[in-house]
């Protein structure tokens, strides 16, 4: 694994081989990385967390999509949101319209995985 500078791995954490970790990502306690996962710079993956997706850097935030218990969550900075509470956040915010775009791609995702949204 290549672990890029100031990124602070959890207790008990497993990183699959040839995952990539950015500059200033924190994974959380138990998390767990498979073989050849790239999690991008400042990225914020929580404790427990089984599916790890990059959504990518939009307003301001890296966003990433994670899964605990079968649910789909939310990571952006320190918000951790399960999926419906996460587009019931930003959706109010006039000025979040590409986070709310990165959310329904998220949605799809989640789907695809058959996790709930709550």
């Amino acid at each position: 694994a290549r672990i890029g500078d100031y990124a602070t791995i959890g207790n008990r954490a497993r990183i699959g081989d040839s995952a990539t970790i950015g500059d200033g990502a924190r994974i959380g306690d138990h998390a767990r990385i498979g073989n050849d996962a790239i999690i991008g710079d400042y990225a914020t993956v929580y404790p427990n967390a089984t599916f790890v997706y990059d959504l990518g850097f939009c307003d301001d935030y890296r966003k990433c999509l994670v899964e605990r218990d079968g649910v789909a969550y939310i990571n952006a900075g320190c918000r951790d949101l399960t999926l419906k509470a996460a587009l019931k956040h930003w959706s109010a915010n006039p000025h979040r319209k590409m986070t709310v775009a990165v959310l329904q791609a998220a949605t799809a995702i989640a789907d695809l995985k058959g996790l709930k949204h709550e």
